[in-house]
């Protein structure tokens, strides 16, 4: 089966235009997630203005992807079965703005960490990044919504959500 951990950067929260899509292709095994693809990344120009809260998160303004293809370029091969992300469902729209027809299964690490963590003051990714993995937030968060940090953010993340959930089926 084909696994990809995948973000977007967007124009914004109404009608989203991808100006950035990152992907890694993993394989849980064991209950491990291993990566068998480095995480990607690729700008886009979305086609219409980014709105200035996009740009305070993702640092993508519209000067910087003038000249890239268009957001409609961006392809999801058929192959892939599963996508994994925080907030998936967010990024599935952002593909179906740019026209992605193909609908993998969604696994969504936001979901499982409210399932699973249910009294945590977070559910945000750097948050959960700093509960799980204090010492790797403290000395690469400051890259955080830039996608493809988001991908190894996920990636770490989803890894220790197996984990407790794994602990907690055995007791």
């Amino acid at each position: 089966m084909t696994t990809y951990i995948l973000d977007t950067e967007t124009t914004g929260l109404v009608d989203p235009h991808m100006t950035e899509a990152a992907y890694s292709i993993v394989d849980i095994i064991k209950g491990k997630v291993t990566v068998l693809q480095a995480p990607r990344a690729k700008r886009f120009n979305p086609l219409k203005e980014i709105s200035l809260g996009s740009m305070a998160i993702s640092h993508i303004c519209d000067e910087d992807v003038a000249d890239k293809p268009p957001h409609t370029d961006f392809r999801l091969p058929g192959s892939v079965e599963y996508l994994i992300g925080h907030n998936i469902d967010f990024d599935m729209a952002v593909l179906k703005n740019a026209g992605v027809t193909h609908t993998p299964k969604l696994i969504c690490t936001n979901a499982m960490a409210n399932c699973l963590l249910p009294t945590l003051e977070s559910h945000k990714l750097v948050s959960l990044l700093y509960h799980f993995h204090r010492d790797i937030a403290r000395t690469q968060a400051r890259d955080a919504h830039a996608a493809i940090a988001d991908i190894y953010f996920t990636e770490l993340v989803l890894g220790s959500l197996i984990d407790l959930a794994n602990s907690k089926a055995m007791r």
